[in-house]
């Protein structure tokens, strides 16, 4: 489009001497939209690149054909060229490692990885790069000005009163020369180092009598005249006269002040990649401890169904078995939450009842925000579901929680409210994201502090927050945003200081065809297998057991693999399967891989691939783009009807 700016694309080079590596990996980052500049297979090819065409980042092999290493190349590409370089590599051995961080990599990557783990890797060493080049400009330019501006210069005789002082000792002691001329030092100002005051005179007297130099770093100092506290370095030397005698003292006062707010500004970064890092460490225990959940989960809600079938519900103990399944499906909701903080849950549309979410999150939320903050909700009766993925959406309550309770420090009140809202043509006008017709709108207010006009055009951007360093990454309200873009509605907020904030998202209707699609499916644990065979591959016993008892109660033949050794042994041997059901993770490989390899044979076998992992391991973006059925652990015996069905044809 004319007149648009395209955002220019990260140029790498590629440092590996096997062609074949080489290509494939930079076939998959051009897909991911980085520009490969070169590809170079020894060191100093790699090192003419870099002098030439200065490459944002450096992606390198350890180990290279000829005299110099990756390490060595890397090493000299940061002395000489200052590009962050990321190794990737094979050897993970701890003398590898131990010369590897020698030069201050910006990420290791081991073979075999994922695209999405390249890419992560790959986006945080340029922030990272860039974060400590705009350290180092900002402390290069603190240095200027110092240089420029020149320190504090004050001249006292051997009894303590000021003969000399330049115009940067003046500003610093707010007073003028002539004003200041025969007075002592401490009547103009104060000294503390860490609270503490220091006694001038004391000092002043110790430099004469030893006639040493003496260094107080890191001090304030407080103009008696002014209210104002300037953090200097501080030197005080004795002035000796050519006959050796001591004529009086100086000292020097260097302003530090803009050196804090530097050191502070890096403290802030620091404290963010540390937070970023902390919450990545926890999304992935998460992801772990989910997955043995899920397939608890799985195992307890399966045979409860199958147990309910087999008793009658005037039977006493069938109410037991309800009360069973209705806290296994509550135990899968607070598995589903635990993934919240993950943020790696595959996103799966449909129909939301949103009211439903809020009120299933009600308790989790009580617990996140505390005893202080009182939660209210505000829920129309009569709300349509929406078209949303649950999973993003619980995101978006549990981040706005998190950012509502922060800001009422001393308690206050969360309310979270839903309506629906037919937005006209003048509403348009207002919100410049609108659009007219029929939507949900979710609000989330608190009554805490509240925002400037001027910092409310800048929540939504990432890494902005207002919180003090450690306190967040700056990256909660860009997720909300991001999401609710993503379910294609938009989000406006409102706020004023010391009166509180309320966000208010809008988003669409479910369409009518999903409504109707998923108002239609009923709940049925009555499936004719006729006698079709099922091969079940699933490394868990207790979920084998549990597919084993349902597809067999359901007339199938089944065949039992605890790995794809087993599974691929039965098909060797011949035996033809009317369905596969592969778990996604398994102890000797991948069962989507698995799935892959029969079906270049019988590209027509029905297939359901399940798992409790999230994120990459899961292939759950692999998975729906080849178009297989996924159902995601736990599930019940209903839900495994309903996807069995559907592969095989009602």
């Amino acid at each position: 489009m004319k007149g648009q700016v395209m955002a220019a694309k990260n140029r790498l080079v590629i440092v590996e001497d096997e062609i074949i590596v080489a290509e494939d990996l930079a076939g998959t980052l051009t897909r991911q939209g980085y520009e490969i500049i070169g590809h170079a297979s020894t060191g100093p090819e790699a090192l003419r690149y870099c002098q030439v065409l200065h490459p944002d980042l450096v992606l390198m092999d350890i180990v290279l054909k000829g005299m110099m290493t990756g390490i060595d190349t890397a090493q000299r590409i940061k002395e000489e060229f200052d590009i962050p370089v990321i190794y990737v590599t094979a050897y993970a051995d701890e003398k590898t490692l131990e010369q590897a961080k020698t030069t201050g990599p910006f990420g290791y990557i081991l073979k075999p990885f994922t695209e999405r783990e390249l890419k992560s890797t790959i986006e945080m060493a340029l922030y990272k790069h860039a974060m400590d080049r705009k350290v180092r400009e900002k402390e290069a330019w603190l240095s200027t000005i110092l240089k420029s501006i020149g320190d504090g210069v004050v001249v006292v005789d051997i009894h303590g009163k000021i003969d000399f002082m330049n115009s940067v000792a003046e500003m610093l002691t707010g007073c003028k020369l002539e004003q200041a001329r025969s007075r002592s030092l401490p009547e103009l100002i104060v000294l503390e180092s860490k609270g503490i005051r220091i006694d001038l005179n004391r000092l002043i007297r110790d430099v004469i009598q030893w006639k040493k130099v003496l260094h107080l770093p890191d001090i304030i100092i407080k103009p008696r005249e002014q209210t104002k506290e300037i953090p200097i370095d501080d030197c005080i030397a004795p002035l000796i006269g050519s006959d050796g005698k001591v004529m009086g003292v100086v000292l020097v006062f260097k302003d530090i002040t803009e050196r804090r707010l530097v050191e502070d500004e890096k403290e802030k970064i620091h404290a963010q990649l540390l937070h970023a890092q902390k919450m990545e460490a926890i999304g992935l225990l998460a992801g772990g401890i989910a997955h043995d959940f899920n397939n608890l989960l799985t195992v307890i809600e399966g045979n409860t169904n199958l147990a309910m079938m087999k008793i009658d519900d005037s039977n006493e103990l069938f109410q037991g078995l309800v009360e069973i399944e209705s806290a296994a499906e509550r135990a899968a909701d607070l598995t589903n939450q635990l993934l919240l903080f993950s943020r790696k849950q595959p996103m799966n549309f449909g129909a939301v009842p949103l009211n439903d979410v809020i009120r299933r999150m009600t308790k989790m939320l009580k617990l996140l925000i505390g005893e202080d903050v009182r939660l209210v909700t505000h829920l129309d009766a009569n709300l349509d579901p929406i078209y949303g993925d649950r999973g993003t959406i619980e995101q978006i309550i549990m981040n706005l929680a998190v950012n509502a309770r922060d800001a009422m420090p001393e308690g206050g009140s969360l309310t979270i409210g839903t309506r629906q809202i037919q937005i006209q043509a003048d509403d348009v006008e207002s919100m410049p994201e609108a659009r007219s017709g029929t939507f949900v709108c979710m609000t989330v207010g608190d009554t805490g502090e509240g925002m400037s006009e001027e910092v409310i055009p800048h929540i939504f951007e990432p890494f902005f927050s207002t919180k003090t360093p450690g306190k967040g990454t700056g990256l909660g309200l860009s997720v909300v945003y991001g999401i609710v873009k993503q379910h294609d509605g938009w989000i406006r907020v409102s706020s004023k200081p010391g009166k509180g904030t309320t966000f208010y998202m809008y988003l669409p209707l479910v369409y009518e065809d999903i409504l109707t699609r998923s108002d239609s499916e009923p709940k049925v644990r009555r499936l004719d297998g006729g006698g079709r065979k099922v091969l079940v591959v699933e490394d868990e016993q207790g979920v084998r057991i549990f597919l084993d008892a349902a597809l067999k109660g359901s007339g199938f033949e089944v065949s039992m693999a605890a790995n794809i050794k087993e599974a691929r042994e039965m098909i060797n041997r011949g035996m033809a399967f009317d369905l596969i059901f592969c778990d996604v993770v398994l102890p000797d490989g991948n069962g989507f891989e698995f799935v892959e390899s029969v079906h270049k044979q019988n590209p027509n076998l029905p297939s359901i691939l399940s798992s409790g992992y999230t994120g990459p391991k899961s292939m759950w973006d692999e998975i729906r783009k080849k178009g297989y059925r996924f159902l995601k652990k736990p599930f019940n015996l209903d839900e495994l009807i309903v996807s069995i069905q559907e592969v095989l044809g009602r």
